[in-house]
């Protein structure tokens, strides 16, 4: 057998160890350097030396990937946003990106980098969903109060309070990106501007969706938060 494979075999092995009155299994690499640790500690100046060299070029190391990540992603966010610039001047639609340059935060002190949007086909699926639903819950809380003031049904506060609640739940759950617009909020006037169209809407959405409703209904009702992706930790 190999010298390599021989060392990254003892490497894995489990050793049983005494830690205090208990015993525990660690691997010998573990074990080799929980001695050598315990040597440091005891004053021995080789085992001292050897630990710290180690400790410091692991922290090198770990600090030379932290800055190649942050790099990478700082030309990243870069380039997205000259191709998206360069498309929009040209009239084009613009390129996707997934992680999109505007979920990305620096932490120039930490040289740390954080996603708040998907990175992935799946999660921008879900967060496409999640902001419709926050979009829905909110016309559903101002059709039923629209109804109460055309005189088509009772005033229910606490069936608009708890769509408007999901809403606002929804919404801060989404990237600042996504959250709803200007534009957004003209939508929902357009809509409102023909009250039976907005009930289609509202319906087909809804259906679309998966929450329960009934058709020709009003009175949509109200769903376990669960239901609309809400979870509170």
């Amino acid at each position: 057998m190999p010298t390599e494979a021989i060392l990254r075999e003892e490497a894995t092995r489990l050793i049983t160890v005494r830690e205090g009155e208990g015993r525990e299994e660690i691997s010998t690499t573990r074990g080799v350097i929980r001695a050598l640790a315990h040597t440091a500690l005891k004053g021995g100046p080789l085992a001292q030396r050897n630990y710290i060299q180690m400790v410091t070029a692991l922290d090198r190391e770990e600090a030379r990937l932290r800055q190649e990540r942050f790099k990478f992603w700082q030309s990243y966010v870069q380039k997205a946003r000259d191709r998206m610039q360069d498309a929009a001047t040209r009239g084009q639609g613009l390129p996707t990106y997934l992680p999109h340059p505007d979920d990305i935060v620096f932490d120039y002190t930490h040289l740390t980098v954080r996603f708040t949007g998907p990175c992935d086909p799946d999660d921008a699926a879900q967060v496409e969903q999640q902001r419709r639903l926050s979009h829905l819950c909110l016309e559903l809380s101002l059709y039923h109060e629209e109804d109460h003031c055309r005189g088509e049904g009772s005033l229910d506060k606490a069936r608009i309070g708890f769509w408007l609640l999901s809403h606002i739940a929804l919404e801060v759950g989404l990237p600042k990106r996504l959250r709803m617009s200007k534009e957004d909020y003209r939508a929902i006037e357009r809509r409102q501007s023909v009250h039976r169209n907005w009930l289609f809407h509202l319906e087909r959405e809804c259906e679309e969706l998966g929450l329960p409703f009934e058709r020709r209904r009003k009175n949509w009702p109200v769903v376990e938060l669960s239901e609309l992706g809400i979870k509170f930790s």
